[in-house]
């Protein structure tokens, strides 16, 4: 294939302040586009754009801007062509070679088959070669793109990936019909019990829960007789009676007795001194119909300048209010600092690891990676 060198207009690289920078991308697009329209006169219709690294984005612009009439896009280029891009030391997806592709992609060749994608060879950021790629009318692109990339034998990555609209196709015939007896229409326990694996993942994560701090006699205390995260209302009492730190009796601050109550079900009554920040999720002071003292679950939306808080409520009824400090707890509670459950990433590898082998077969190869 034959290629034509265009090379960067003067007038953009000159320091005349006398001329406008717009008069000069004038003449620079007047020149470059007189020069495009005889060499394709002479040479045939262009099939590939590549830009060097160093090519100013003025040049981009100028380039857009010739082939942005229809009438002489279709006179310059072929119906297959690419556009390619390259960049150094930086992604291309922040500069004005990727912005120039797009408008390839969206203002030019709208109807598929159209692609733009990048591709990133090299693993040192400091050295990587970003080459970004507009092809349009190639059926092909992806296997030859991999083709490519492959050929080259260099690492790389294919990154983001657009294409265009979707062409209608008038009186098309489909190459094959499928219908509904082409499918297994036996019970899905069936065909999911048929399958044969090939691969597995499992991702999980173990949280050990440490026990709390034992709370004394008489101490101050909100209770939760609702198990549950986001629903239910915490009431006011004091500690009467403990069975090892496992259930607890409270006296009510309305008189009665609460008995069995669970650790985890108890807040000791102790106020922060420190701000509230945003998304902590925090127990509210709000009275009931009667009056009463009752704690509601909720989170802090916003921290007001005067020190008060807007707050919201999970409970629907309630929604967003403006609450003090003094009005504040925390929802939840730290394990007891002297409490460790000695449970360690190596014992809990050599534990999984031995599930593991026992569930799979023999021939099943397992790897495994323990984070803490």
């Amino acid at each position: 294939r034959r290629s034509i060198t265009l090379y960067t207009c003067p007038e953009l690289l000159s320091d005349d302040v006398e001329t406008s920078k717009s008069q000069k991308m004038m003449d620079c697009w007047s020149s470059l586009q007189t020069g495009v329209v005889n060499t394709v006169g002479e040479m045939g219709k262009i099939s590939a754009v590549i830009f060097d690294t160093n090519a100013p984005e003025e040049m981009g612009q100028i380039v857009h801007k010739v082939f942005q009439s229809g009438l002489s896009r279709n006179d310059l280029l072929e119906s297959e062509h690419v556009v390619l891009t390259m960049t150094v030391d930086k992604p291309i997806e922040s500069t004005w070679q990727d912005s120039l592709l797009e408008r390839f992609r969206t203002e030019m060749a709208l109807f598929n088959p159209t692609y733009h994608t990048t591709v990133n060879f090299g693993s040192d950021a400091s050295t990587q070669l970003s080459i970004g790629i507009f092809s349009a009318g190639n059926d092909e692109f992806y296997s030859r793109l991999i083709k490519a990339t492959k050929a080259i034998n260099v690492e790389s990555e294919i990154l983001d990936s657009k294409s265009g609209v979707v062409s209608y196709v008038p009186d098309f015939v489909p190459s094959k019909f499928v219908t509904n007896d082409m499918y297994d229409i036996e019970p899905s326990i069936e065909q999911w019990l048929g399958q044969e694996l090939l691969a597995q993942q499992a991702i999980l994560q173990f949280e050990i829960k440490l026990p709390k701090p034992s709370i004394p006699d008489k101490h101050r205390v909100l209770f939760n007789d609702y198990s549950h995260n986001w629903y239910g209302t915490w009431l006011p009492g004091r500690v009467k009676s403990s069975s090892n730190n496992d259930l607890y009796n409270i006296a009510l601050k309305g008189g009665g007795v609460r008995e069995g109550i669970e650790r985890d079900l108890i807040r000791k009554f102790v106020q922060s001194t420190t701000p509230y920040k945003f998304g902590d999720r925090v127990l509210i002071q709000r009275g009931d119909d009667n009056n009463a003292e009752v704690w509601h679950q909720g989170s802090i939306t916003a921290a007001n300048d005067d020190g008060t808080y807007k707050v919201r409520l999970f409970q629907d009824s309630y929604g967003e209010s403006v609450v003090t400090q003094d009005e504040l707890i925390h929802q939840f509670e730290a394990p007891d600092p002297n409490e460790s459950s000695g449970f360690t990433s190596e014992k809990l590898k050599t534990v999984l690891s031995k599930s593991l082998a026992d569930f799979f077969p023999d021939h099943v190869n397992v790897k495994m990676l323990v984070f803490e």
